[in-house]
């Protein structure tokens, strides 16, 4: 009898932790997405994170959650172990929820991972040197006030980013060479 009621107990007793623990799963799961990516770099040069893509000729920048702070600034190319990589890409997550108050992209940049700019609440200022539009796929600068925010690029791209999403909720888009006159960012 006294078997019964302790293997009962122990049954109820999981029972019940599987119930309290399943929304504090979910939780986490909607929360910190992609948190295996957190730990995946390759190198690291000026206090950015980097993978080297498999083309080996090119790398993304990868995220390192809260980690990023402040006016960012990423390189169109970096050396590691004496090579020379482009910076083609920002990777998935890569700026989530970082306190960065700006953000200059490099010309080379192809694509932008999914929710690489998101919840970035300080972000006033996003500088892309990029003739071609990035690739953005379902990005979205969700919780980030990119409608309060300012996006300078080339000249000669302006209408292209207007008609592209996600660039095109910026509330303002301005031509590069105007950047270093705002009071925003300084000179380059």
């Amino acid at each position: 009898m006294k078997q019964n009621y302790t293997s009962s107990l122990r049954r109820t007793l999981s029972e019940v932790c599987s119930i309290m623990l399943a929304p504090l799963t979910l939780l986490f799961a909607l929360f910190m997405p992609n948190i295996g990516s957190w730990a995946d770099y390759d190198f690291i040069s000026d206090d950015i994170h980097y993978s080297i893509n498999a083309d080996n000729k090119s790398v993304s920048v990868v995220s390192r959650f809260w980690k990023y702070s402040g006016d960012v600034v990423i390189p169109s190319t970096v050396v590691h172990e004496d090579k020379t990589y482009r910076v083609t890409c920002i990777g998935e997550d890569a700026f989530w929820y970082c306190s960065i108050t700006s953000l200059d992209l490099p010309d080379g940049l192809a694509s932008i991972g999914r929710g690489a700019i998101s919840a970035c609440s300080s972000l006033t200022t996003v500088i892309c040197r990029a003739e071609a539009v990035p690739a953005c796929g379902n990005i979205k600068f969700s919780r980030t006030p990119a409608d309060q925010a300012t996006l300078y690029v080339p000249a000669s791209a302006i209408e292209a980013y207007k008609a592209a999403r996600p660039w095109k909720y910026f509330g303002a888009i301005q031509p590069l060479e105007d950047y270093g006159k705002s009071a925003a960012f300084g000179a380059p």
